[in-house]
């Protein structure tokens, strides 16, 4: 999405985000405006949210998802990590 990043990941009517793309303040921001609908168009249903770092280009959507998907479960840098942690998402 734009100059930023953000992506979908789908398979079988479910979906992890990749990052957010940016936020423009007054303006909105590409969760809002692509993401959002997208997601609506498609009928996901939203599993996780991976931020790979907070700039604005990466996590500027990040409070429209959160209020969006309140209980949605996300990785980021800030969530920390464990050696060997792994996970699985619809068989990949």
């Amino acid at each position: 999405v734009g100059q930023g990043s953000a992506s979908i990941v789908t398979r079988n009517g479910r979906a992890v985000i990749i990052d957010t793309g940016a936020s423009f303040s007054e303006r909105g921001s590409y969760a809002e405006s692509v993401l959002l609908p997208f997601i609506q168009q498609h009928g996901l249903t939203v599993d996780l949210l991976i931020i790979s770092h907070g700039d604005n280009d990466h996590a500027g959507g990040l409070e429209v998802l959160k209020r969006t998907y309140p209980e949605l479960t996300m990785l980021s840098p800030d969530s920390g990590c464990e050696s060997g942690m792994q996970w699985m998402w619809q068989g990949l």
